[in-house]
């Protein structure tokens, strides 16, 4: 699925208008109609859920109990809401109230909010002693203050109701469920890590999804993400400019194995990894290729790791390396598919000497963790070029700032474009790692796995990714797919064992990865 700019989606909805004469309020009752169609979806999908796993249910949605409360920018968005709270209406709910952030509003909200009031619904204005008492005593909230039309932080009463909300969200003993319209209320596309938004449960997005839901500070404060059509022509779509695309772990599986297949057809990965302490990173990036059905996987290990390392499984092609030995480029080139260096290896000189010569090989090469660091100090030296475009380099958040300067602690809505542009400027294909993750290619393609999982968050889960890829690509899969359909296929596995161990080790996540590559 594509993921768009804001200002795409404008467009899109601009030319729905002009071009195919779909009126805007007609726009705006099927997107307040699919808003509480996701509520009621997602909260028969919750409420089982949650009772299955034995933990108190705070809130359930019921049309006669529950209450509801819409809150209303003056734009359209604040129309889509108001539509949502009629639509509940006629669907039997019995306790719905409106707020509005100003009761000065343009012509189109003017004309939802006088359907409202005929209909009997409850209108208040932000601030007044009513509509604090109507938020306290909500149980689930519309969230309609502000959406893709902002282009700064909000302010004045827009500002107030959203810090409001976010502290009676924190205080309250009973959770205040918020259904966001587009995205979060004070999100924006520049809007940096300091932006005042709300927190939502769900996010309905309409049309396609947008990129500032999938920044690193952003996604979490907005839930599950639904996308709905609210009218818009397919065409429209097919021809909005795509910034990225969302891989949909659900459909990912590898292609079906050839029947003759045997280890020399499968291709062979040399690993350059583990140091002192840290075997087992090697050895889980080894097995990982090796269960990703690369044929074979030689490790490479330093004197004083060779008998951890060779005690650990037999399946691996482990080699005793001296202390100051380089394997040549093209001793590489000539035995092995692709290369993999970096888990648990060291950043000592002998390494960085076997980097410049895994570089040179020019095999396709995964780098990670100390080989990014590696990588980074060569890339300071002067007259350095790498000229292998057959890179692969999966930073984490800090490794990313080591490779191109870029924190996205201050800059996290620049991580769309700091991604993509140093995989194009350096010819390589490169996985940013995080709670979602980013995958562009030298080429400009651009990839997001929303994987949103903190049981991912586990020592050796990033060395098991490592190998994911490495097995892939020794099989031949160019680089930008293995990452891409690794990193999925990763990600996958975490939800597969979260889903069936709960808080599971990367121990785990291997024996899962060899159940879903059969």
């Amino acid at each position: 699925m594509k993921i768009v700019t804001s200002e795409t989606m404008t467009h899109v909805d601009h030319r729905a208008q002009e071009e195919f004469f779909i009126p805007g309020l007609v726009l705006m009752e099927q997107a307040g109609i699919a808003v509480l169609d996701v509520l009621e979806e997602q909260m028969k999908e919750l409420n089982p859920l949650v009772s299955e796993r034995q933990v108190k249910v705070d809130t359930v949605l019921d049309k006669e109990v529950s209450r509801i409360t819409v809150i209303a920018g003056p734009g359209n968005n604040g129309g889509d809401a108001l539509v949502t709270a009629r639509a509940a209406v006629v669907r039997g709910y019995r306790n719905i109230s409106i707020i509005l952030i100003r009761d000065k509003t343009n012509e189109i909200m003017q004309r939802q909010k006088k359907i409202c009031e005929t209909l009997g619904i409850p209108l208040h204005v932000w601030g007044s002693p009513a509509s604090l008492l109507v938020l306290d005593e909500s149980d689930f909230l519309i969230d309609g203050i502000s959406g893709t039309g902002l282009s700064g932080d909000i302010r004045g009463p827009a500002l107030e109701a959203t810090q409001y909300i976010l502290q009676l969200r924190q205080k309250k003993k009973k959770k205040l469920f918020i259904i966001s319209i587009d995205l979060p209320s004070g999100m924006y596309d520049r809007g940096g890590d300091g932006t005042v938004a709300l927190e939502a449960d769900f996010t309905v997005t309409m049309g396609l999804p947008k990129s500032v839901l999938f920044y690193p500070h952003n996604r979490v404060k907005c839930g599950k993400i639904v996308c709905r059509n609210p009218g818009f022509p397919p065409a429209l779509l097919e021809q909005a400019e795509a910034e990225a695309h969302l891989i949909p772990l659900d459909t990912i599986q590898l292609p079906e194995m050839p029947k003759n297949n045997y280890k020399n057809t499968k291709g062979h990965v040399g690993v350059f990894a583990g140091s002192s302490g840290m075997t087992g990173a090697a050895v889980l990036a080894s097995n990982a290729a090796l269960r990703m059905r690369a044929g074979l996987v030689s490790l490479f290990a330093d004197p004083d790791v060779y008998p951890a390392a060779a005690g650990r499984t037999a399946s691996l092609l482990v080699k005793p390396i001296a202390f100051q030995e380089i394997v040549p480029a093209k001793e590489l080139s000539e035995k092995f598919s692709t290369l993999l260096a970096g888990p648990g290896w060291g950043t000592g000189d002998r390494q960085i000497l076997q980097l410049r010569e895994i570089l040179e090989s020019g095999l396709p090469a995964v780098i990670d963790a100390d080989g990014i660091t590696l990588f980074s100090q060569l890339s300071k030296e002067k007259g350095f070029v790498n000229h292998n475009g057959r890179c692969v380099f999966t930073p984490h958040p800090g490794e990313f700032l080591r490779l191109t300067g870029v924190s996205t602690k201050e800059h996290p809505e620049k991580i769309f474009s700091a991604v993509r542009e140093y995989a194009v400027k350096n010819h390589c294909t490169l996985v940013y790692k995080s709670h979602i993750t980013y995958i562009a290619s030298a080429k400009g393609e651009f990839a997001v796995i929303d994987g949103m999982n903190p049981a991912m968050g586990t020592a050796g889960s990033g060395d098991v990714l490592a190998g994911v890829i490495s097995g892939l690509l020794a099989q031949g899969t160019d680089e930008f797919e293995a990452a891409r359909l690794g990193a999925a296929f990763h990600q996958k596995a975490g939800k597969t064992a979260y889903n069936d161990i709960g808080i599971f080790t990367s121990e785990d996540l291997l024996t899962i990865i060899s159940s879903l590559a059969r």
